[in-house]
This record gives C-alpha cells, sequence and structure tokens, in this order.
C-alpha cells in the first residue's frame, strides 16, 4: 500500500510538473502566436454598416480658446473593395459652414473640417484591423507579456515599444520620441482592445512642436475580420505660441452581408 501511494504521488507530481511546463511554453513565442492569429484574422467578407463620428477641437487656451464640435454619421461598406457613401443633411451642414466662414473667416467649420480629415485610409483603419497591427508590430519590441484581465474577465497583456517610422531627413528633426502600444488578448490569442501612447518633439532652427497622441481601441471580430468597434483619438499640439486639442470618437457598427451585395470593387469615397 505504501508502495502505491508513493508511486500515486510521484506521477502526481509528475504531472502537476508537466502542467506548469505546458503553460510556462504555451506563450514562449507571444510574437509568432500573435502574428499568425492576426494572418487568420485578415477575412475578406463583405460587411456593411454605419460609422458614427464625433469631434471636439479647442484651439488656444484658458478664456480666449475657440471650441468648436462637429458630428457627423457616414454609411459604409467593404468587400473586395471600399465604399463610403456622405448623407445628403451632413454635405449641406458643411456647404453652409464654408459659405459662414467666406463671410466672417472667424466662423468655424467644424463639420467641414472633419468630412475633410475622414478618407478612405482612416475606415480601413477600422474595416481592417488585423493587418494594421501586423505592421504596428512588425519591428516593435515587446517589453511585457502580463496576464490580467479586461472588463472582468482573464485575458494577457503585451506591450510593445514602437520605434520611430519617419525618413532620414525628418529624423534629424525628432528631438524626442516615444511611443508604447499595449495589446489586450483573450485567453485563445485573439485581440480585444489596444492603447497607444505617443509622445513627439521636433524642432528645426529655433522652432519647436510637440505632438502627445493618446489612441484607444476596441475590437471584435465579425466572420473571421477584425475590426475596431470604437476608437478614441487624443490629440494635443503646442507650438509656436499656440496650443490646441481635439477628441476624435468613431463608433462602428457592422453586420455582415450576402456575397451578392458585395461592394464593387472601385474602392472610392463618395
Amino acid at each position: 500500500m505504501r508502495h502505491a501511494y508513493a508511486g500515486w504521488h510521484c506521477c502526481r507530481t509528475a504531472i502537476i510538473t508537466l502542467g506548469c511546463l505546458v503553460a510556462a511554453t504555451a506563450h514562449a513565442d507571444p510574437l509568432g502566436d500573435l502574428r499568425a492569429t492576426l494572418a487568420r484574422l485578415q477575412g475578406s467578407a463583405p460587411v456593411a454598416g454605419t460609422l458614427a463620428i464625433t469631434q471636439h477641437t479647442r484651439d488656444g487656451e484658458g478664456a480666449k480658446a475657440k471650441r468648436s464640435e462637429a458630428t457627423l454619421t457616414l454609411d459604409v461598406a467593404a468587400a473586395r473593395g471600399l465604399r463610403i457613401r456622405v448623407p445628403a443633411p451632413v454635405l449641406a451642414t458643411a456647404a453652409r459652414e464654408r459659405a459662414a466662414a467666406q463671410a466672417d473667416p472667424e466662423r468655424p467649420t467644424p463639420t467641414a473640417d472633419l468630412l475633410s480629415a475622414i478618407g478612405p485610409v482612416q475606415v480601413l483603419r477600422m474595416l481592417d484591423v488585423a493587418a494594421n497591427l501586423q505592421l504596428a508590430v512588425a519591428d516593435a519590441k515587446l517589453l511585457k507579456d502580463t496576464p490580467t484581465t479586461l472588463d472582468g474577465a482573464p485575458a494577457r497583456e503585451l506591450t510593445f515599444d514602437q520605434p520611430l517610422r519617419v525618413s532620414n531627413s525628418d529624423r534629424s528633426k525628432v528631438k524626442h520620441y516615444r511611443s508604447t502600444l499595449s495589446l489586450w488578448l483573450s485567453p485563445q490569442g485573439v485581440p480585444l482592445a489596444y492603447i497607444t501612447h505617443t509622445d513627439t518633439e521636433a524642432g528645426w532652427l529655433f522652432l519647436d512642436f510637440n505632438l502627445k497622441r493618446n489612441e484607444s481601441v476596441r475590437l471584435a471580430v465579425i466572420d473571421g475580420r477584425l475590426i475596431a468597434t470604437r476608437l478614441e483619438l487624443d490629440q494635443q499640439t503646442s507650438g509656436l505660441g499656440q496650443h490646441g486639442a481635439t477628441r476624435t470618437t468613431y463608433v462602428l457598427d457592422l453586420q455582415t452581408v450576402p456575397a451578392t451585395q458585395a461592394v464593387p470593387a472601385a474602392g472610392a469615397a463618395r
């Protein structure tokens, strides 16, 4: 009996040890696992829905600061290409703002400005997150891989140090740069959310410019396609005696659509 107990004890110890080794090596190559997952989540299923955008802008500081707000909703769809439809009321509002600003240059044009800033590249960033994340981590340095929680559920957090990606001529103008990416993964390795913090100071001659950029993104998978359901972008700029801040919130509501209703491959915004 004693020998049987000793044998079971040794077996139990071996099982526990093996389990610990498996857990320790399950994420031995977190970057490799992440790249494989991102490659798998670059789906091409047709999707369509709405993109609601709200932007708050502050130009200046204190009581003299000029503030403006704009909200617009676009119809978006993607399959073999990309389609962005701007509703007629949004176009009418932008036209009225431009007409008023022509008579009074001090009049703000928030809707027209926001509409000018939104294009296919920004929309694609939300519809094709996997490809963008692959580029973001391609040459980034993994700093930490830690167990954590997100919304009360188990998760892993990968923290990256992102390099400066500019031309050599522009690199000489950058005095300080730091950018970090924090990416939350489900226990199955599926990206759930990410946050980037970027601090840049640039200058040439006697001119200095500072930019602080924070981006917070929530993710979801629709029919094999990794998308951003919500993106919040905060930017603060200072330089040449000017100070400004912009907060832009994007909320994407998508559904899959039958292949027969796929978007033509025109890829142009309308």
